[in-house]
């Protein structure tokens, strides 16, 4: 599959997607520097061999969001003939690490939408961090691709899950056109591993220290900058943290040690700067030069930490090539079997039945899953395998598109609606612990509607399992994992006097 990556920074989506197997046609980036880095790594991957004169029309940088320029850089697009569009757009403005004031930056991710509109890919990825999907301006983002005809799946992926040893979550939002939305959301979650990468798996048996203390010795420690208080000494056979541009400083005087520290935060190393590329997902010749020159080290730092981990990339990136080839169907919504019982008062081997009816007809029309039932009938038809098939399972396989349909119409507008009110209600209220409590019987709400599981499946099965509720408190999830929630709160409403 040929495709741009706008906002392309050092490479790190670039070079995942090249490894599943992608064509990288166009670089664009507002940082000279990132995208130096960016040139001097992905043409001496295996898989983009390039002319010079193609290098030079390859990357185009850009400094504003106006109208000129989107039809500028969309119209160079279309003459690359692309199959998909990915990008970051900058995640500053709804960063935890940020300052969570929308402004120019975070009005990108709409002029993103509208790149997709004019050159209208099959395909698109959408990658930031969690907080974005309650921003004003992915509301406006979603509107713009939903009113252009794509099916949306957005899901939060921690990417020590998918081979990235770090507590990292990023939100990817994933289109297909004419897709219903959710349609790659079961496939991305059979992409999960249930174990997650530690810092041991990606760096050896090296890394790190032996703190002492009366430890076993294989057991190694490191120092990892906290964003906001928490451990700094940790263990290499544990996950790393969220990386941040100050993750390999020392300890500063103001650290104060923490009760699960394996040692004393002096004693042991920060982690270097070519471990914590590998520990972002980073080959370990990935060439920095283009932008230390220029920005020094904590440039360095800083274009590292916003780059997409490349094994999550990738990993993504297989999952969009099996649907694209066909080669996976979207698992049966456990929702759609209790409406069958509840609903159709269906049962045992009837349901199964159907089940089965609706996974042979999925996998006829190559996993598609269309807003359009007219057009999913004709797609199965279409199918060379369908032509041998006796009437009545013809019929059988039709019945079951439509039971299918019948039943996400309702559905997706009920979760659709919901998920936009809160959303906005997201947008203009600061999480305390009162406008929790609301947010929770809203939940309520939805839960007591004509679907039971609802609110479980929006804030789970929709954003994957690596969704948690503490997202909505713009808190990253490893400085408070370990706190009780009355603690949380008393943090939060701390922090919020003091700003």
């Amino acid at each position: 599959m040929r495709f741009a990556d706008i906002f392309c920074g050092v490479g790190g989506m670039s070079h995942g997607l090249i490894e599943a197997g992608y064509n990288l046609q166009a670089a664009l980036d507002a940082w000279p520097e990132a995208m130096e880095v960016h040139k001097n790594n992905i043409f001496k991957r295996p898989g983009q061999p390039v002319s010079a004169e193609r290098m030079r029309k390859f990357y185009r940088g850009f400094g504003t969001a106006d109208i000129s320029e989107i039809a500028k850089w969309s119209t160079e697009l279309l003459e690359h003939d692309l199959d998909m569009i990915v990008g970051g757009p900058p995640c500053q403005d709804f960063s935890v690490a940020g300052s969570k004031i929308e402004g120019q930056r975070a009005a990108l991710s709409p002029v993103f939408a509208m790149t997709i509109c004019i050159v209208r890919p099959e395909w698109f990825i959408m990658e930031n961090v969690p907080g974005a999907l309650y921003s004003n301006a992915y509301l406006q983002t979603r509107k713009l691709l939903k009113n252009a005809g794509y099916g949306i799946s957005e899901v939060v992926c921690k990417a020590s899950h998918y081979g990235v040893p770090q507590m990292r979550k990023r939100a990817f939002v994933i289109g297909r056109l004419g897709e219903a939305d959710w349609f790659l959301n079961s496939a991305i979650e059979g992409a999960r591993s249930p174990q997650q990468t530690t810092i041991r798996e990606a760096l050896g048996d090296d890394a790190g220290v032996h703190p002492g203390n009366g430890h076993l010795d294989h057991v190694r420690a490191f120092f990892i900058r906290p964003f906001t208080g928490g451990r700094g000494v940790r263990s290499t056979d544990e996950v790393c943290p969220t990386l941040i541009r100050t993750s390999h400083e020392v300890p500063r005087p103001s650290y104060k040690p923490h009760k699960d520290d394996l040692a004393l935060a002096n004693e042991v190393r920060p982690l270097n700067f070519e471990e914590l590329c590998q520990i972002q997902g980073f080959p370990v010749d990935w060439d920095w030069s283009g932008i230390e020159k220029l920005s020094g080290p904590s440039g360095k730092m800083q274009a590292l930490v916003n780059a997409v981990p490349p094994p999550l990339a990738k990993e993504i990136g297989q999952v969009i090539l099996d649907r694209h080839h066909g080669r996976s169907i979207p698992d049966v919504e456990k929702d759609f079997i209790a409406w069958l019982k509840s609903d159709k008062g269906l049962s045992g081997g009837t349901i199964q039945n159907k089940k089965s009816l609706l996974n042979r007809a999925r996998t006829l029309i190559k996993g598609r899953v269309l807003t359009d039932l007219s057009q999913e009938i004709s797609l199965l038809e279409a199918s060379p395998e369908f032509g041998t098939l006796s009437p009545q399972v013809k019929s059988h396989l039709r019945s079951a598109l439509r039971l299918h349909a019948e039943w996400r119409k309702p559905f997706e507008g009920l979760i659709d609606k919901g998920r936009q009110d809160l959303l906005e209600w997201c947008c203009s209220h600061e999480v305390t612990q009162k406008e929790a409590n609301s947010m929770r019987r809203q939940l309520a709400k939805l839960q007591k509607s004509k679907l039971p599981n609802a609110a479980d499946l929006m804030w789970q099965r929709h954003f994957g399992a690596d969704y948690d509720i503490h997202e909505l408190f713009e808190f990253p999830m490893e400085t408070h994992e370990e706190e009780t929630e009355k603690a949380f709160f008393a943090r939060r409403q701390k922090s919020l006097a003091s700003a």
